[in-house]
């Protein structure tokens, strides 16, 4: 009994230390939504697909901070001119026309991290990171994992990529991409970063017609012996001798697969018993 009371006392403890100090603990919103278009106005965000029916959204940085004081009675303002709906620093507006949840940063400023998991009856999800702030850390760029419907991503930073279907679209500017897909893949699937490398592996049993290119002396072209690329035709651009470029057919060709760095190397590779 002493025992117990000495851990409960501890517990207690604390907690009132992390609250002391600010520190983070997860925030979590939901809305019942398992079909239509998502969206994603965000920075820094893991969007991961799920076996549900809400639309989850978790602040995975939020402090717990005590209230203004002097701000009581009066209405928070924003320079996007939005308001908070959800008490985590997110504008959501749902298009019941459309079918669509887009889902704005309160704070462009702000370098909250956020994780979004999304039901499989999603059709479609757009992330689009816009102008990064000052303070952007690569390490919380855009993340998507087992997500089964189409996704397109327009970022400033590195992309990671796991084990989602297609149809994907994804470009980034300073940044790197890696993917890595599962045995169910659908076309068409682009990647093109202007300063990062490509990192791609796919099935060892894939059908695919892939376009690779680089655009700088530095970077070069790699893919897995396994996949066996038998070249289509001389892609190489002859007003610029700088290009490096490869189209081929892995398997007899099929799902379009084009993957381009301005200045980076391509990896692809091949994930055997896929």
């Amino acid at each position: 009994m002493k025992n117990t009371k000495n851990m409960r006392s501890k517990l207690i403890l604390l907690v009132l230390f992390y609250l002391a100090a600010g520190q983070a603990f997860p925030q979590e919103y939901k809305i019942p939504k398992n079909s239509g278009k998502l969206i994603l106005n965000l920075q820094h965000v893991i969007v991961t697909g799920y076996e549900g029916e809400d639309l989850v959204f978790i602040n995975k940085t939020a402090e717990i901070t005590a209230p203004d004081e002097r701000a009581k009675g009066l209405k928070p303002l924003k320079p996007a001119g939005l308001e908070d709906n959800t008490g985590m620093g997110l504008h959501l507006k749902m298009n019941e026309t459309d079918h669509v949840v887009t889902v704005d940063m309160i704070d462009q400023q702000n370098t909250d991290f956020f994780e979004i998991k999304v039901p499989r009856g999603i059709s479609s999800v757009t992330i689009n990171t816009g102008r990064p702030s000052v303070f952007l850390r690569k390490e919380k760029s855009i993340t998507a994992r087992s997500l089964n419907c189409s996704l397109e991503i327009s970022a400033q930073g590195d992309v990671l990529l796991e084990n989602n279907t297609g149809p994907l679209n994804v470009s980034t500017y300073h940044g790197n991409i890696e993917a890595r897909f599962g045995p169910v893949m659908e076309g068409p699937i682009s990647f093109i970063t202007s300063m990062g490398y490509i990192d791609v592996t796919v099935p060892e049993s894939i059908r695919a017609t892939v376009d690779m290119a680089t655009g700088t002396t530095d970077g070069n072209l790699f893919a897995a012996e396994e996949l066996n690329i038998v070249p289509v035709e001389d892609a190489r651009n002859r007003y610029d001798a700088m290009l490096k470029r490869v189209i081929g057919k892995i398997n007899d060709g099929g799902l379009h697969l084009n993957l381009r760095s301005t200045s980076g190397n391509i990896y692809l590779r091949a994930a055997s018993g896929l």
